[in-house]
């Protein structure tokens, strides 16, 4: 029981840490384009056009699924407190109140 607290106490860590990335990706997208309004609508086009993957093709997915671009294998890693990105979502919300803040400048 030790190890699997240990185990989802890390795997809460890496979440947490991937979130953040995500959120600094975002504002340096920004910071390069100078649109926020541009990578919102890139966003929802990606949204828009996900699919889940009819089969797995990844063979180091224990190892490496924090590089993963795929939905997760595991559903309990694609929401909740383990989920490693923002939703899109809230990317996009975040995003368009950036272009309003800008717009009223």
């Amino acid at each position: 029981t030790g190890i699997w607290l240990l185990k989802r106490y890390g795997q809460f860590g890496v979440a947490i840490l991937s979130r953040g990335r995500e959120w600094h990706a975002d504002a340096g997208a920004v910071a390069l384009t100078g649109s926020p309004a541009a990578l919102a609508s890139a966003l929802s086009k990606l949204s828009e056009r996900r699919q889940t993957p009819s089969a797995d093709l990844r063979e180091w997915e224990q190892s490496v699924s924090a590089l993963d671009i795929l939905p997760p294998a595991n559903r309990d890693h694609a929401t909740g407190p383990f989920r490693t990105h923002p939703s899109t979502d809230r990317r996009i919300e975040r995003l368009r109140q950036q272009v309003d803040v800008v717009e009223r400048a």
